[in-house]
């Protein structure tokens, strides 16, 4: 008899390697399809939620405040919308402020902040203060907070178109500055002082310190050796004059 062979690998039968990757194929199309219901589901679920608040305060506009059902219907929609967009700015804000360079003015998000606080007594005012309790006090202070949503929505609107023009300020200026110095370098004439060019906030910082007891440098030798915008320019020395006189 001849001896059997060793090390040769075991091979499977082609059904298990057909079985093998077809349990494979079904584990990938199942996750890929979690995936896709999952972030879609995490995308559109979100905007059924201000349903169920609008609905109550549709609810008791009419029974509770004896409004018409036209106005109740626009009046629910409004404050949801309301309640967006407020939440929408203070987050906005918050992520303008977090990411802003130094020198850039900070954005209101306190004030952001407190029109949704608004949105959340008007929504618990409406929905449950008046199911709670219907006396003419509480009735009175729900029209009353209604009658401020124009107000309200007149500051989200004015905070909105203020935070446009100042990020619009910022981009501009930016490419001012790009340009600045495209211009200079194409010239051969880069702005010099103390040997370094100056950029950022940060190179003025540093070599205003390194001057050895000349002070800083001006907003008008920015302006003029460095090619920094004006409003740049004076921004960078009062916030400099700022830090430094802070104990």
């Amino acid at each position: 008899m001849e001896p059997k062979q060793q090390g040769e690998p075991k091979q499977h039968p082609p059904f298990f390697e057909r079985l093998r990757g077809s349990l494979e194929s079904l584990q990938d199309t199942s996750q890929t399809f979690e995936r896709v219901v999952i972030d879609n589901l995490s995308a559109f679920t979100p905007w059924l939620a201000p349903l169920i608040p609008a609905s109550m305060a549709y609810h008791n506009m009419i029974v509770r405040l004896d409004f018409s059902p036209v106005v109740s219907l626009l009046g629910a929609i409004a404050v949801e919308f309301l309640g967006l967009s407020a939440v929408s700015t203070a987050l906005e804000f918050w992520k303008y402020n977090e990411d802003k360079r130094k020198t850039d003015n900070s954005a209101p998000f306190v004030v952001a902040l407190l029109t949704g606080v608004f949105y959340v007594v008007i929504i618990l005012t409406v929905n449950a203060m008046l199911d709670l309790t219907q006396t003419l006090e509480v009735k009175v202070a729900a029209k009353a907070m209604l009658s401020l949503l124009s107000v309200v929505a007149a500051v989200i609107i004015a905070l909105r178109s203020q935070h446009r023009r100042r990020q619009k300020e910022i981009s501009d200026e930016k490419a001012q500055r790009k340009t600045d110095r495209q211009k200079a370098r194409s010239q051969g004439n880069r702005g010099v002082s103390n040997g370094s060019l100056i950029e950022t906030y940060d190179d003025y910082v540093r070599i205003s310190e390194s001057r050895n007891g000349q002070g800083p440098i001006t907003a008008e030798m920015l302006i003029s050796e460095h090619r920094i915008p004006r409003s740049t320019a004076f921004r960078w020395q009062k916030a400099y004059r700022k830090v430094k006189q802070q104990p």
